[in-house]
């Protein structure tokens, strides 16, 4: 697993000193910048990939 491996299995949130995690299946998508992932079922389980073009056809990329 690289550096960034494990911002695909759940997230962080920080505000007002509390941490929150969330997993794919407790929210659809999340935004970072400009870069928005989505929460899409890929073999047999919910994990976030990134979306690279949304239109008729989303093109999204999986990192490990």
């Amino acid at each position: 697993m690289g550096a960034f491996g494990k911002i695909y299995e759940e997230i962080r949130f920080k505000g007002n000193r509390k941490k929150k995690w969330f997993a794919p299946k407790e929210i659809t998508a999340y935004k970072i910048g400009d870069t928005l992932f989505r929460s899409i079922f890929l073999d047999g389980k919910e994990t976030f990939l990134k979306v690279e073009s949304e239109g008729y056809i989303n093109y999204c990329t999986y990192e490990f």
